[in-house]
Parts: structure tokens; C-alpha cells; sequence
């Protein structure tokens, strides 16, 4: 009987205790409940007890963030956000290997080293700002290296954190995404409003490919859509191809915020809020 009774009240305490680990990890955003939810094929690292991807990958993500839209953003969350004075164009947010297993995190031991790209700081801090002041200069970089880059390090053009960064400034400038707006009159402005499909299609037209548009709905102005995110996808070959939608709903990112970016449709009018220094 004692047995019986002791062997009860050892399942009784292993409930308990897998229940708070279950709640921490939802109420933590902890990886394991986080990536559960994302269609990849995952692995289980004995080193690190770290989830990651696999390495497989079928094309590049070139994503560039308007300042302005992130930090109304940022600001409907009443989080403090500041753009560099020598901002004032599309900022990079990344380059990522994409395709139907969205790798990220591929090596937890390759870890940022800011020193590796000190050349390419200034053109960095320009091109890949860091728009919250609470952070450092280069945690937007670390980031994008130990999610994305150590995945695209796979190809031998981005084999290294130089590589990777020089090629994705590269790619930006060859590819100036607000200029070719400018060249069919769509331009930041406070009033200035444009459909979806003058957008989208003056970008096409240039580009040859189809590009993929994010928005944002501002709480101080909901019946708009600011561009938030404009993106271009490229072969291994950094050749353009069309960014599929099916593609793109792959890479929406789990926010921690309340509200976040959604696809850019007709059902709104855009607006390219100006950039605020």
C-alpha cells in the first residue's frame, strides 16, 4: 500500500512540475514553443540544447526596412527609437537563405565578431542601422550574422562575416529600391497617398521580377498602410527571381510586440511616412 501511494504522489508531482516548465516556456518565449510553430525541419544540438535548422536552403531574401514605419512602430509599442541623422534612405534588415526550410541559427558556435567587418563599419552604420538607442551599434548586426548569415555562409560567396556583409551592402546599393520610386514619382510625404499596385508595379517594371511589400497600420492613422518592408529575392548565382507570396508568408517573423507588419494588399492606400531625424 505505502508503494502505491508513493508511486501516486510521484505522479502527482511530475504533472506539477511539467506544467510550470510548460508555462514558463510559453510565458519566456523560449525557442522551443517560438519554432514549434514555424515550418522547418529541426534538429536537436546535444551541445548547445539549442533547436536549429537544417541547412538547406533554395534562394536569397534581400529585406530593406523603411526607418519611419519601424519606428512608429516601435513608438505604438512605446518603444524608444532614434534614426542617425545619415539615415535617409531604405535601411537593411537582412539577407536571408530562405526556401521550404528557412534555416536560421545554423552554427551557435560561430558567434558576431564586430572586428571581422571593422572596414565596413562606416558604410554599416549608414546602411544596416541600428535604430534603438537602449542597444548597441552592432546588435542588429550580431543578430542578423548568427541567424541568418551562419546559414548563408553554405555558399561560398558569403563563406565568411566579411563576405556576408560586403556582399548584402553590395546587393543594396546595385539594387536602390527608393530610387527607382523616385524615377515614377512615388516619394516620402506626409500627405502624398498611392495605390498598392503603382507600387508594386513600378518596382516589377524595373526590376523585371516580382518584388514582395510589408506594411504597417499605424494606430494614429488606420486608415493607411506605411510601407514597412520592401523585399527582392535572388538565385545562389545573387541573380534576380520573382518573391513569391507563398515564399514570403514563410518568413514572417514571430514579433513579441502586440502589433506587427502584414502584407502590403489594394485593400488600403500607402504612404512612404518621411523619415524623422
Amino acid at each position: 500500500m505505502a508503494f502505491h501511494v508513493r508511486q501516486s504522489l510521484f505522479y502527482v508531482w511530475l504533472a506539477v512540475v511539467l506544467s510550470v516548465i510548460c508555462a514558463s516556456s510559453i510565458a519566456s518565449g523560449s525557442p522551443y514553443h517560438i519554432r514549434s510553430k514555424l515550418p522547418w525541419n529541426g534538429t536537436l544540438d546535444k551541445n548547445t540544447k539549442e533547436l536549429t535548422n537544417s541547412k538547406q536552403w533554395d534562394f536569397l531574401t534581400l529585406s530593406l526596412s523603411w526607418p519611419q514605419t519601424f519606428c512608429t512602430l516601435e513608438g505604438d509599442e512605446n518603444v524608444t527609437c532614434q534614426i542617425p541623422p545619415d539615415v535617409n534612405d531604405l535601411a537593411i534588415h537582412g539577407l536571408w537563405p530562405s526556401g521550404k526550410s528557412d534555416p536560421f541559427s545554423c552554427n551557435n558556435t560561430w558567434k558576431f565578431n564586430v572586428t571581422e567587418i571593422q572596414d565596413l563599419k562606416p558604410k554599416l552604420l549608414v546602411e544596416w542601422p541600428n535604430v534603438l538607442p537602449d542597444r548597441p551599434e552592432d546588435s542588429l548586426w550580431q543578430h542578423e550574422w548568427e541567424k541568418h548569415g551562419t546559414c548563408a555562409a553554405s555558399l561560398p560567396a558569403l563563406n565568411s562575416q566579411h563576405n556576408y556583409f560586403e556582399k548584402t551592402l553590395e546587393l543594396k546599393e546595385k539594387y536602390n529600391l527608393l530610387e527607382v520610386l523616385r524615377s515614377y514619382g512615388i516619394v516620402p510625404s506626409d500627405s502624398k497617398q498611392y495605390q498598392y499596385d503603382d507600387v508594386f508595379n513600378s518596382l516589377a517594371k524595373a526590376l523585371k521580377k516580382q518584388p514582395y511589400l510589408e506594411c504597417y497600420i499605424p494606430l494614429q492613422n488606420p486608415d493607411v498602410f506605411y510601407i514597412a518592408e520592401m523585399r527582392i529575392c535572388l538565385d545562389k548565382q545573387f541573380g534576380l527571381i520573382d518573391c513569391t507570396k507563398s515564399s514570403m508568408m514563410e518568413l514572417r517573423s514571430n514579433r513579441v510586440t502586440q502589433r506587427e507588419n502584414q502584407p502590403c494588399t489594394t485593400k488600403l492606400p500607402l504612404m512612404i511616412p518621411p523619415i524623422q531625424h
